[in-house]
């Protein structure tokens, strides 16, 4: 179930940061904040008019802490990237609907960048809530260093056998690198999933990217109906 958008004060509780310019975030909040996994939340500075809109990577289950991934390309994301912690920001959410039905039996989420950051949060509430969904997750990053919360995602098969996550790497081959390499393609997910029919594609990241992802399944014969994405850029 949806729940309507709220009017809150969060605090800045933690920051780990991923590379030059992309932290995960992590503020108090009300612990009866809900949303779904995939929407999101607008932020401002106390006494601005503007909000902003960032996708939330917490689980379902986490009460009292919401988690965003944010890269710092803006005038408020850079103040955001300097706050210290403790300060004080408003928000208005959860919004959006890039959310995945309850009756989906297998989903497959390609994310770029922090645009891995709803995909975050599926994955987060599948093993917390011990769900029995499919979820395979492609993560693509350019470089090693970038990958978010890659302990956690490293830990993650172990906690469901239901959640399976591929890190491929566009601009760096590392050392014993046991991830993919590349961009990810229909040829990729054949490789790793087999058969891509009967799935759902959900995909964020890069306007070029979900494009370049998009054409490649279309030339795989995946349903255009199959195919839900959200970009920029």
């Amino acid at each position: 179930m949806v729940s309507p958008p709220r009017q809150l004060t969060i605090a800045l509780q933690a920051a780990t940061q991923y590379g030059d310019d992309v932290k995960e975030y992590a503020f108090s909040i009300d612990p009866t904040f809900a949303f779904l996994p995939g929407q999101y939340v607008t932020l401002r500075f106390p006494g601005e008019k503007r909000y902003h809109a960032f996708s939330i990577a917490s689980s379902t289950n986490e009460r009292g802490t919401l988690r965003l991934l944010i890269k710092a390309v803006g005038e408020f994301t850079k103040r955001l990237f300097n706050a210290p912690l403790g300060s004080t920001l408003e928000l208005l959410g959860p919004l959006g609907t890039f959310t995945i039905p309850a009756d989906e039996n297998e989903v497959v989420m390609i994310g770029g960048g922090v645009g891995v950051a709803p995909f975050l949060g599926v994955v987060r509430t599948a093993c917390d809530a011990k769900l029995t969904r499919k979820c395979t997750l492609f993560y693509s990053c350019r470089q090693c260093v970038e990958i978010a919360c890659k302990d956690e995602l490293d830990e993650l098969p172990a906690k469901s056998a239901n959640v399976a996550v591929v890190v491929t790497l566009t601009r760096e081959t590392p050392q014993g690198w046991a991830g993919e390499l590349g961009r990810v393609d229909a040829s990729m997910l054949q490789r790793r999933l087999g058969s891509l029919d009967g799935k759902t594609f959900y995909l964020c990241g890069p306007e070029a990217m979900v494009a370049g992802v998009r054409e490649s399944l279309k030339g795989a014969g995946v349903p255009a109906a199959r195919v839900r994405f959200e970009a920029w850029g």
